[in-house]
């Protein structure tokens, strides 16, 4: 199986940004942001059209308010409605290519997947479907280790 984006992906016109929260024990760490592929909605709202790998609470298809930063980036303010979709992140120990078979089999199973390094993989999935079983089977047989977000 190959990995195409998603049109939604394609088609988006925008890019929103999400502040990451600094890990606790790290307080004064620098800011993290992430950037996701978004399509306006209305001038502040927009539907995000990717998968985070940092970034909690947010999934494929939510939509979110965002305002314009100093510098014109679009930073997210909040999550207005849920888009139907459950996130993780998905950690491949080895690197190299080792996430491409697991995320292919993901992928197949109707996940929407984002590739941010070789190691680290962000992917969304419609909350009807049961994604749960196939994380933890994968992780077990010592392919990834994942994190719902």
């Amino acid at each position: 199986m190959r990995l195409v984006p998603a049109a939604e992906a394609k088609a988006a016109e925008a890019t929103v940004w999400f502040t990451v929260p600094p890990e606790p024990d790290f307080p004064d760490a620098p800011t993290t942001w992430e950037a996701l592929p978004a399509s306006r909605l209305s001038d502040d709202t927009f539907s995000v059209c990717g998968c985070p790998a940092l970034f909690s609470g947010v999934a494929f298809g939510d939509t979110v308010r965002a305002i314009a930063s100093g510098e014109g980036a679009l930073a997210v303010t909040e999550v207005v409605e849920r888009g139907g979709y459950d996130s993780a992140r998905l950690w491949f120990a080895k690197g190299g290519d080792s996430w491409r078979s697991p995320t292919e089999t993901l992928a197949a199973a109707g996940c929407v997947v984002d590739v941010y390094s070789e190691r680290l993989v962000g992917i969304s999935w419609p909350t009807s479907t049961d994604i749960h079983a196939s994380l933890t089977r994968l992780e077990a047989e010592g392919f990834l280790e994942y994190a719902t977000i």
